[in-house]
C-alpha cells in the first residue's frame, strides 16, 4: 500500500511538472574541475547555450561565431560576416535567431536554420561588447564602449530606448582635473559597458563595465614633460588607496611610450541592476575582484554568474545581494570573457582568452555533506512530495519530485561515475526502488540532454542492482558471538526464509523474511539477521550450525560457527 501510494503521488507530481515552467538552482562547488573542453583557437569572447541545450555558440577574436554540438563537442557550423572581433552572442528564446555584437560597432542577427545573416543593427559609436534577448524575444539589449545600453525592437530592427551610464563612477575625474591643471594634455573620460543580461522575468537588466581616462600627449613638446605625466600616473597608481584596481598602461604596443597615448583605467568591481520599465538603476552587487567581463542570470533568476579578468567565474545570490560569492570556479588559463547557463541550470559554460570553452556540472546539495553520492539520491527519494524549503529540492522549484532525483543522477553519472557509486548502491538501494524511479522519469517524455543523462545513469544503476542469478553468500562475521548477518542476492522476486540447524539436523530457528523483490541483500541493514538464539529465545551453545536458504524454487545451504 505504501509503495502504491508513493507511486501515485510521484506520478501526479511528474504530470504536474510537465506543464510547469522549468526553474533550476545550481550548486557549483569551489575547486570543482570542468568536465568538458572545447578549443576555439583564438580567444573566446562569449558563449551561449541554445534554448534546447543541444548547441553552444561561441564568438571569438577570429571574427566568427562557431556552433558546437554539446553532446559530442563537435563543430556544427561557422557564421562569418563581422569585420572585427565577435564580443558577444545570444540565442533568441525560440532558438531561431542568433544575435552577435562586435568590435566593428555593429549588432548582427543570424538565421540559425540556414546560418545566414538576417539583419545588421547600427547605432553604437564604439565596440559592442554584449547582446542579450529579453525572455519574450521582442527586445534585444546591447552594451557598448560608447557608455550605453541600447534596447532594440527585434521584429522591426529599430532602436527603442537607450540607457546611458554616467562616467566617473570611481571618482577618476579628480585625477583628470589634476592632470589638466598641471599639464597641457587632452583627457577623455569614458565608461565601457562590458556585459548585459536580462532577468528571467524580463523586468531587470544587469550590466557591468569599466571606466577609462585616455590621455593624449600631442600638446606636450618635450620628453621630460611626457615623462612627468607618466610618473604622475604611476604615482597615482601606487598611492591610490581608494581604488586598488587602477591601471596605467600605454594604448599602443610601441617600444617608445611617448609615441602613443596612455590609458588610466579604473576596474569596476560592481554589477548594476537596472529596472527595464523605468530605465533606472535599482541596485548594485559589490565584490568581484577583476574586471567583470560577463554577467548572466541562472534560469530561475536567483543566481548571477560573472566572468572576470582575474581568471575566475563567481556565482552570486541575487536575492540576498551578497558580497560573498556562493562559489568560485578558477580552472582557467587566462581571463574569463563569458559565462552561460544551460537552459536547465545544471551546467555552466565559460569562454576564456586562453582559447578554451569549459563546461561545468552543478553538484546537488541534497544532504550537504560536500560529496555527491548515492546518499543524496536516497535523501531526495525520502523527501518526495515535500513542499517548501528543503535541501532535497535540488532545482529550487518548491517541491521535491522526480526532477530533483534526475538532477542528482546526472551529477552522479558525470561527477561520481556509475562504477564509483556501485558499492554504496549495493548497500543503500533496491532494484525495485530504482525501477520505480525509472518509470516515473520516462513518463516525463523529454528529449532534454540533461534528463537523458540522468535516466541513463538510473538505467546503469538498475543493471548493477539486478543480479544475474540468485545466490546465498557466506554469513559474516564467521565465527561469531552472539550475532551474525546472512547475505544473499535475488534474481527474481520470491518468498524468502532461512532455517538454522544443528550438525545432527535438529531445527534451531526459522527466519521468515517474507516476499523480497529482485536485488542485493548484502549490507547489515538488508541481509538476514540472526541473534544466536533458538525459537524459545534462548542463546544456543557454541559449535557448528547449518543455515538452509529458500527463495521460491531456489535453495542452498552453508555452515557457520558460534564461538563463545
Amino acid at each position: 500500500m505504501k509503495n502504491r501510494l508513493f507511486l501515485l503521488v510521484l506520478t501526479a507530481l511528474c504530470m504536474t511538472l510537465m506543464f510547469m515552467p522549468q526553474s533550476f538552482a545550481q550548486n557549483f562547488v569551489d575547486g570543482q574541475m570542468p568536465d568538458t573542453f572545447l578549443k576555439h583557437g583564438e580567444a573566446v569572447r562569449d558563449i551561449k547555450f541554445s534554448p534546447d541545450g543541444k548547441t553552444l555558440a561561441s564568438g571569438s577574436d577570429d571574427n566568427t561565431i562557431k556552433l558546437w554540438d554539446v553532446a559530442t563537442g563537435k563543430l556544427k557550423n561557422t557564421l562569418e560576416g563581422h569585420t572585427n572581433w565577435v564580443n558577444s552572442v545570444a540565442f533568441s528564446p525560440d532558438g531561431t535567431t542568433i544575435a552577435s555584437g562586435s568590435d566593428d560597432d555593429t549588432v548582427k542577427l543570424w538565421d540559425v536554420a540556414t546560418s545566414t545573416l538576417k539583419n545588421t543593427l547600427e547605432g553604437h559609436t564604439n565596440c559592442v561588447n554584449s547582446v542579450a534577448f529579453s525572455p519574450d524575444g521582442a527586445t534585444l539589449a546591447s552594451g557598448s564602449d560608447d557608455s550605453t545600453v541600447k534596447l532594440w525592437n527585434v521584429a522591426s530592427s529599430t532602436l527603442k530606448d537607450t540607457l546611458k551610464q554616467q562616467p566617473d563612477r570611481s571618482g577618476m575625474a579628480k585625477y583628470a582635473d589634476y592632470l589638466r591643471i598641471y599639464y597641457d594634455v587632452e583627457i577623455f573620460i569614458g565608461y565601457f559597458i562590458n556585459s548585459v543580461a536580462f532577468s528571467p522575468d524580463g523586468t531587470t537588466i544587469a550590466s557591468s563595465g569599466r571606466e577609462r581616462i585616455k590621455i593624449r600627449f600631442e600638446n606636450l613638446d618635450s620628453h621630460s614633460e611626457k615623462n612627468d605625466v607618466i610618473n604622475t600616473l604611476l604615482a597615482i597608481q601606487i598611492n591610490n588607496h581608494d581604488n586598488q584596481h587602477l591601471r596605467v598602461s600605454p594604448t599602443s604596443e610601441r617600444h617608445n611610450p611617448f609615441e602613443g597615448d596612455w590609458d588610466l583605467e579604473a576596474y569596476e568591481h560592481i554589477i548594476d541592476l537596472w529596472d527595464v520599465s523605468s530605465g533606472t538603476l535599482k541596485a548594485t552587487l559589490e565584490g568581484p575582484e577583476g574586471v567583470v567581463d560577463s554577467v548572466i542570470f541562472s534560469p530561475n533568476g536567483r543566481i548571477l554568474a560573472n566572468g572576470s579578468w582575474d581568471r575566475t567565474v563567481r556565482l552570486w545570490d541575487v536575492t540576498r545581494q551578497s558580497k560573498v560569492p556562493k562559489a568560485t570556479l578558477s580552472d582557467h588559463g587566462d581571463g574569463v570573457n563569458s559565462v552561460a547557463f544551460s537552459p536547465d541550470g545544471t551546467r555552466l559554460a565559460n569562454g576564456s582568452s586562453d582559447g578554451a570553452v569549459r563546461l561545468w556540472t552543478a553538484l546537488p546539495p541534497a544532504n550537504r555533506d560536500g560529496v555527491v553520492n548515492i546518499a543524496d539520491l536516497i535523501e531526495v527519494a525520502q523527501n518526495f512530495g515535500q513542499i517548501g524549503q528543503n535541501n532535497a529540492d535540488i532545482n529550487g522549484d518548491g517541491v521535491v519530485n522526480i526532477v530533483d532525483l534526475i538532477l542528482v543522477a546526472v551529477a552522479l553519472g558525470e561527477v561520481a561515475g556509475a562504477p564509483a557509486a556501485q558499492a554504496q548502491a549495493f548497500s543503500m538501494l533496491t532494484a525495485e526502488e530504482v525501477e520505480q524511479w525509472l518509470i516515473e522519469a520516462q513518463q516525463l517524455h523529454t528529449e532534454d540532454p540533461t534528463y537523458l543523462r540522468g535516466i541513463l545513469f538510473l538505467e546503469q544503476l538498475l543493471a548493477m542492482l539486478t543480479p544475474q542469478k540468485t545466490v546465498l553468500l557466506p554469513n559474516y562475521p564467521n565465527p561469531f558471538n552472539p550475532e551474525t548477518w546472512i547475505p544473499y542476492q535475488l534474481a527474481e522476486p520470491a518468498e524468502v526464509s532461512i532455517s538454522i540447524y544443528t550438525v545432527d539436523g535438529r531445527l534451531v530457528r526459522t527466519l521468515e523474511l517474507g516476499h523480497r523483490s529482485v536485488g542485493l541483500y548484502e549490507s547489515r541493514n538488508r541481509a538476514a539477521y540472526w541473534d544466536g538464539k533458538n525459537t524459545q529465545g534462548e542463546p544456543v551453545a557454541s559449535g557448528v550450525y547449518f543455515y538452509a536458504f529458500t527463495a521460491g524454487d531456489f535453495s542452498a545451504t552453508r555452515k557457520m560457527l558460534i564461538r563463545k
